[in-house]
């Protein structure tokens, strides 16, 4: 009798290792599989648009350090290298200001760079960003649009926020924050960053205030 309990302890004690041998392929097959899926999938993909600022500032790092170290004779070729990637670069990072603050703002160069790119490219410092603080009486519209073509949504709205500072009126974009509790008159104050007739705001304040003085402090 013992000698069959012992015969059969041993039956079940192979019958459990093989059955985990098997487990064993099938679970590195899996692994290897899930491994070659993600392989195949790459990084998540970054939209267009922030990819292509990325590569503008990219390129222009470049520029720069190259005018450091630029002869006499090269320094106009970059400065007009410059100027082109700069021009678009403007434009792109406005319109990711209205597309995307908090990714346009990530994007902003810091100030000392700024004024480091200003001064080796005068010609094209009025398209670089500005960093500072802006006040002012703010104008708030909402406007509404239709679907894009073959979206099952209705109507949709847009809030537009525009700041009176020193009698120029600038679009205030936000980061952070919601625009929808802003109303019409009131005194706004913004920290973030300019580009050309666009603020795009990391921090703002408000006030229901009349009141008409308008100013702004560059830091």
């Amino acid at each position: 009798m013992r000698m069959e309990t012992n015969h059969l302890a041993v039956i079940c004690s192979l019958v459990l290792s093989l059955g985990l041998l098997a487990t064993i392929p099938a679970a590195a097959q899996e692994s290897v599989s899930e491994q070659s899926d993600a392989a195949l999938q790459g990084p998540a993909r970054e939209s267009p648009r922030p990819a292509h600022v990325r590569a503008l500032n990219n390129s222009l790092l470049l520029l720069h350090e190259q005018m450091q170290q630029a002869q006499a004779g090269e320094a106009e070729s970059i400065r007009d290298q410059a100027k082109t990637v700069i021009t678009e670069r403007a434009a792109t990072l406005t319109a990711l200001i209205e597309e995307n603050p908090r990714a346009a703002l990530s994007f902003a160069f810091s100030p000392e760079l700024l004024a480091d790119l200003a001064a080796k490219f005068p010609e094209s410092a009025g398209l670089l960003e500005t960093h500072g603080t802006w006040q002012g009486a703010i104008e708030v519209w909402v406007a509404d649009y239709p679907p894009p073509t073959g979206s099952r949504i209705g109507l949709y709205s847009k809030t537009t926020v525009r700041m009176n500072v020193g009698g120029e009126w600038l679009e205030v974009h936000f980061a952070g924050q919601s625009s929808a509790n802003l109303q019409s008159g009131a005194t706004l104050q913004a920290i973030g960053v300019q580009v050309g007739s666009a603020i795009v705001a990391s921090s703002a304040t408000a006030q229901a205030s009349t009141t008409t003085s308008s100013g702004r402090d560059e830091q």
